[in-house]
This record gives C-alpha cells, sequence and structure tokens, in this order.
C-alpha cells in the first residue's frame, strides 16, 4: 500500500470513528480541521465532501457547493462513481 493512500485511510479513519462515536459531533468539528488535510493532499475527495456537509449546516450554501463539486470531480477522477453520484445528487439539492 503507497504512503499516501495509508495517510489517507488513517486521516478518515479517524475522523469516521469520531463521528461514529458521537454523529451530532459533525458540526461541532471545526472547519478548520478539514483544512490541514486538503493542504496535505488536495486529492481527499472526501475532506471536501465533509467539509461541506459543515458549510452546509453552517448555511454557508455557496462554500458548500463549492467544495461538493470539488469533491464529485476528485471522485469522478478517481473512478469513484457511486460516490460522484452522491455528490452530484447532493449538488442538485442545494
Amino acid at each position: 500500500m503507497q504512503l499516501a493512500t495509508l495517510t489517507n485511510a488513517l486521516v478518515f479513519t479517524a475522523l469516521t470513528v469520531t463521528l461514529c462515536v458521537n454523529p451530532g459531533l459533525s458540526q461541532e468539528i471545526p472547519i478548520n480541521d478539514y483544512n490541514p488535510a486538503i493542504k496535505f493532499n488536495p486529492n481527499l475527495a472526501q475532506a471536501y465532501g465533509n467539509r461541506a456537509y459543515i458549510y452546509y449546516q453552517l448555511g454557508d450554501k455557496q462554500k458548500a457547493r463549492e467544495d461538493l463539486q470539488q469533491a464529485a470531480q476528485l471522485f469522478m477522477a478517481q473512478g469513484n462513481t457511486a460516490l460522484y453520484e452522491k455528490a452530484m445528487a447532493l449538488l442538485k439539492g442545494l
């Protein structure tokens, strides 16, 4: 397994475990928690999707839309059709 792939998996495993243990926490996690992950690897589509959700919860639909568009582009480029379609469906609802 490549180091970048392993790092991506670890970043999202930690975030997923945190959110699964306390589902309401996703609204409390600062957006800035996702920024270092995105800066470290700008191809982390799920980070853009997660940050879009937080922007949406905070009422910033424009930033949510921008992050969802980026997530969709990355999912498509990475061949993840299922998550691409999910991101596109969410975009239509904004």
